[in-house]
C-alpha cells in the first residue's frame, strides 16, 4: 500500500489564546497559519513566491510579565516570612506554596527567552504570525522559511521591506480616503478620550496597589490612620473603574484594559461589603457578650483597632484582599505604560 504524502510540516512556534491556539506549517508552495479552538478552524496562506519580508520586532511583553511575576512573588514570600515570624505556620506554608509557584513561573520565562512579534509582508498584507511570539522561535523559522523563499523567488530583485511597508501603507491610506465622508476619521471615543481613559485606568491600578499596601501594612495590627487610608484608596479605585468603564462604553479601544477595569469595580464592591460585613460580625459578638449598646463609631474604633493575625478568617480574607489587588493593580500598570504610544 502506497504511503500517504505529507502535506505540511509543522513549523516552531504555537500560542494559545482565546480558548484555541495559532500555528505555523510549511506547504509546498506557500506558508499557511492556522487557528484552530477544537470546534472550527481559520486559515490564511501566503505564497512563498509573493513574500516580500519577514520582520522581526522584539516586544517587551516577556519583560513585564516576568516584572510582574516577580513582584507577586517577593510580595507573597515577604508575607510568609512576615506571618511565619508571628508563630502562624499554617497560613505562612499556604503563601510560601504561592511564593513557590511563582517562581516556577519565572524560571519558565527566563528559559524561554525575550519575546518578539513577527510579521510577514506581501504587497498587499502586513499580517502578524501569531504564532511566532518568542525570539527563539522566529530564529529557528527564519532558518527553514529563508532558503525554501529565495528559492520559490528565483533571482527576484530584492525588495525593501521598509519601501513595501510604507507601500502598504500608502495603499491602505487611499481606501481609507475613497470612504464615505461620513466614516471617514476614528469612530467617536476612540482617540478623543484616550487621556481621560489612562488617566482613569491609572487612578485605578495605582490605588488598587496602594489599598494591597496598606492591608498587608495593617495585618500585625491596625490603626486610624492606615484602615482610613485603606478606605481612601478603595474609594479612588473604586470611582476611577467606574470612570474608564463609562469612557469604555462608546469605545472598542484597549479591550484588555476594560476587562480588568469591571476586574477592578468588582473587586472593589467584594471588598467594600466584605469589610462592612467584618464590622457587623465583631458588632455583633460585642452586642451579644453584654456590652453597653454600640454605635457605629464604636464599631468602627473597634475595627481599626484589630489585630488581623490573631483572627484566622480576617487574616485569610485580607491576604486574598491583598493578592488580588496586586493581581489586578501591578499588570494593570504595566499594560497601561506598555499601550502608551
Amino acid at each position: 500500500m502506497k504511503k500517504k504524502q505529507k502535506l505540511y510540516t509543522k513549523l516552531p512556534g504555537v500560542t494559545h489564546r482565546n480558548f484555541g491556539k495559532h500555528t505555523l506549517w510549511q506547504g509546498k508552495d506557500h506558508l499557511l497559519l492556522m487557528y484552530s479552538n477544537g470546534m472550527s478552524e481559520d486559515y490564511k496562506r501566503f505564497y512563498y513566491k509573493d513574500i516580500l519580508g519577514i520582520v522581526i520586532t522584539k516586544t517587551r511583553k516577556a519583560a513585564v510579565a516576568f516584572s510582574i511575576i516577580l513582584s507577586l512573588f517577593l510580595i507573597t514570600s515577604f508575607f510568609s516570612w512576615k506571618i511565619w515570624s508571628h508563630d502562624q505556620e499554617p497560613a505562612s506554608a499556604f503563601l510560601g506554596t504561592i511564593a513557590f509557584v511563582f517562581l516556577a513561573f519565572l524560571l519558565s520565562l527566563i528559559i524561554k527567552g525575550p519575546s518578539c512579534e513577527c510579521r510577514i509582508i506581501t504587497a498587499v498584507q502586513n499580517e502578524n504570525l501569531k504564532a511566532v511570539t518568542l525570539i527563539r522561535q522566529a530564529k529557528k523559522l527564519m532558518a527553514i522559511l529563508k532558503p525554501i523563499i529565495l528559492e520559490a523567488q528565483g533571482a527576484k530583485a530584492p525588495v525593501d521591506v521598509a519601501d513595501a511597508m510604507v507601500s502598504l501603507a500608502e495603499k491602505q491610506s487611499v481606501l481609507e480616503l475613497s470612504k464615505p465622508a461620513h466614516q471617514s476619521g476614528p469612530a467617536p471615543g476612540i482617540l478623543d478620550n484616550a487621556k481621560p481613559r489612562k488617566l482613569f485606568h491609572f487612578a485605578m491600578f495605582s490605588s488598587l496597589v496602594g489599598y494591597g499596601v496598606m492591608v498587608g501594612l495593617s495585618l500585625p495590627q491596625r490603626t486610624i490612620v492606615l484602615v482610613s487610608a485603606t478606605y481612601i484608596f478603595l474609594f479612588i479605585a473604586g470611582l476611577s473603574s467606574a470612570g474608564a468603564l463609562t469612557v469604555h462604553a462608546k469605545s472598542r479601544f484597549a479591550p484588555s484594559l476594560k476587562k480588568m477595569a469591571l476586574a477592578g469595580l468588582i473587586f472593589v464592591m467584594i471588598a467594600f461589603v466584605q469589610s462592612y460585613g467584618e464590622m457587623m460580625v465583631f458588632f455583633v459578638i460585642k452586642s451579644a457578650q453584654g456590652k453597653p449598646p454600640l454605635s457605629q463609631m464604636d464599631m468602627f474604633q473597634h475595627y481599626y483597632s484589630l489585630r488581623p493575625l490573631d483572627f484566622s478568617v480576617v487574616k485569610v480574607a485580607d491576604g486574598l484582599k491583598i493578592f488580588v489587588a496586586a493581581v489586578i493593580g501591578i499588570p494593570g500598570l504595566f499594560l497601561l505604560t506598555d499601550s502608551r504610544k
